[in-house]
């Protein structure tokens, strides 16, 4: 018998554990509830031990103030330091009292097409809120001032926050800024060992580069700004020329790629003409030439945000890229900002779209001046370079562009027809201007 009483004991102990871990997980889930107050709520309950006649009381008491807690939780108010309850005051009372009542809200539970303030509905009148009202949290607009016929793209797109359209303005007007910063000279006479042909070829065989690695077309463009720097400010040998192309890929992979290219990638596509170590000191000798500043501004990003606040369709975008990414080789366009070399390229791309049947048409809108910051005239110059190299004819080493943008993927815009300097400005530009746009 003396087993089963102490077996019958060990039961009742273990009972007795199990039932005071739960009543301490319980204690543990008042206090969470009771936030701040837990202290003094713990110790009311600790007192119902020693003054049984008081236990009812303490408890509703301690519901009563874990139910005003919870309420003004739940309706978003701000609690006081002190966990007071706020008196409750009716309308009189109120205006007896200067104090203005505002009703409180909750969530409702109806599906309605609006986002803010149509989810909410009046409950109670009792207690000054200090929640904000529901028109407070709606998204505030503010008016922008465009000119008269303008299309306002960023206020259309300001809810969309990939268009960032709150500051938009402000990024592209900023990269105009930096523009002078990287300002590219007539570097060529400097290169004794260099030709504008051999520039036209390594540029040629950078594009088909970014076609087999798939990289982005910013990517490319800031590869050859970095060639075009490091010339201007270096003299290198022939056999160095196609090195230097590499490496600028390789740190503009690492600027703009998910994935920037790895080292013996670029080593195999040069067939092991250099070693590794070529090339990190290249890289090296790269970065402390253009002061390892990166952010320059590109001319494709420009034709993105242009061509996205006037709307074109897609097609006279592509246009406009091919018209750009042929700009790469043309020796002639490296001293243009690349603002204006944007502006020039799309409005060539508008103009051959709409075709010679709409040459009186008026091309640079309103909307396009506004968002470029460039009037027709301003840019007029980089027109007739641009149109020459679309001119100009196809040499059989370089042929990756005009056979890229010949593919049905994009559009064979190469195949539009061309047109001439005074087509292109025809009604469009002012009559001193017409004078040097001759083909």
């Amino acid at each position: 018998m003396a087993p089963a009483k102490a077996t019958r004991s060990s039961r009742a102990t273990g009972t007795s554990q199990a039932a005071m871990s739960v009543a301490i997980k319980k204690e543990k889930v008042k206090r969470s509830a009771l936030g701040d107050n837990c202290n003094l709520s713990h110790a009311k309950i600790m007192a119902l031990h020693q003054d049984k006649e008081n236990c009812h009381g303490v408890l509703d008491e301690g519901k009563r103030s874990k139910a005003t807690i919870y309420k003004k939780t739940v309706l978003g108010e701000i609690p006081n330091g002190d966990m007071v309850q706020i008196p409750c005051r009716s309308q009189a009372q109120a205006q007896a009292q200067g104090v203005s009542l505002k009703p409180l809200r909750r969530i409702s539970n109806k599906t309605t097409d609006s986002l803010y303030p149509s989810a909410l509905e009046d409950v109670s009148t009792c207690g000054a809120s200090l929640h904000p009202t529901a028109d407070a949290w709606a998204p505030v607009v503010p008016r922008r001032r465009v000119p008269r016929g303008v299309v306002d793209f960023d206020q259309k797109n300001w809810d969309d926050p990939l268009q960032v359209s709150h500051y938009s303005m402000e990024i592209f007007n900023y990269l105009k800024t930096r523009e002078p910063a990287f300002a590219i000279g007539d570097y060529m006479p400097r290169q004794i060992h260099l030709t504008t042909d051999m520039r036209a070829v390594l540029v040629d065989w950078m594009v088909e580069l970014q076609e087999n690695f798939r990289l982005y077309h910013e990517t490319l463009y800031l590869a050859v700004k970095i060639v075009d720097l490091y010339l201007c400010r270096a003299v290198i040998k022939k056999e160095q020329l196609q090195l230097l192309g590499i490496t600028a890929f390789f740190i503009a992979s690492k600027y703009d790629e998910c994935l920037p290219l790895r080292i013996w990638e670029l080593l195999y596509i040069c067939d092991g003409a250099y070693s590794r170590d070529e090339l990190v000191k290249m890289e090296l000798e790269t970065l402390r030439l253009i002061q390892y500043d990166l952010g320059i501004p590109l001319s494709y990003s420009f034709l993105r945000r242009y061509a996205r606040c006037a709307q074109v369709q897609r097609r006279t975008l592509t246009l406009a890229r091919y018209i750009l990414e042929l700009s790469l080789m043309d020796y002639a366009a490296i001293g243009f900002r690349d603002s204006q070399m944007a502006s020039a390229a799309l409005y060539m791309a508008l103009r051959m779209r709409a075709g010679a049947s709409h040459l009186d048409q008026q091309t640079w809108t309103p909307t396009l001046v506004h968002y470029t910051g460039f009037q027709l005239a301003e840019f007029a110059e980089i027109v007739p370079v641009l149109n020459a190299g679309l001119h100009r004819r196809p040499c059989d080493t370089i042929k990756i562009i005009r056979n890229k943008y010949s593919d049905k993927i994009f559009h064979e815009v190469a195949k539009v027809p061309l047109l001439t300097n005074q087509e292109l400005f025809q009604n469009n530009l002012a009559p001193k201007h017409k004078s040097r746009t001759h083909l």
